[in-house]
């Protein structure tokens, strides 16, 4: 068992956020009056999940589940991906540094060496 290798992963919002997501909104929600798009609710039906599934898509990011519940709104989106992310690390190196933290019967070993 090998320790998986670290990724660095980034997000930088583009220059044209805010026409890339008013214009998948009017895509998915059609017209909506000037300066109405961004308090849109997003339901929570299909059109929610094309919208979030499009942006992603095009922004080469998506909303985790945990924040999901958050998404109540179009603004919520926009807040979302205007803040840039970056992320040294992973995940499994995360809980490999908080391993005293950790619940008796979870284990992290990297350096598992046995037989079958």
């Amino acid at each position: 068992l090998l320790k998986p290798p670290g990724k660095a992963r980034q997000y930088s919002p583009p220059q044209d956020l805010i026409q890339c997501i008013q214009g998948l909104v009017l895509q998915t929600y059609g017209e909506a009056g000037p300066g109405e798009w961004a308090e849109l609710p997003l339901g929570r039906g299909q059109e929610r999940y094309h919208l979030l599934k499009a942006t992603a898509e095009k922004l080469g990011r998506a909303v985790p589940n945990s924040q999901l519940h958050c998404m109540v709104k179009v603004r919520d989106v926009v807040e979302f991906y205007s803040a840039p992310y970056k992320r040294e690390g992973s995940r499994f190196e995360d809980l490999s540094d908080v391993r005293d933290l950790l619940p008796p019967n979870l284990k992290i070993r990297w350096g598992y060496e046995g037989g079958r």
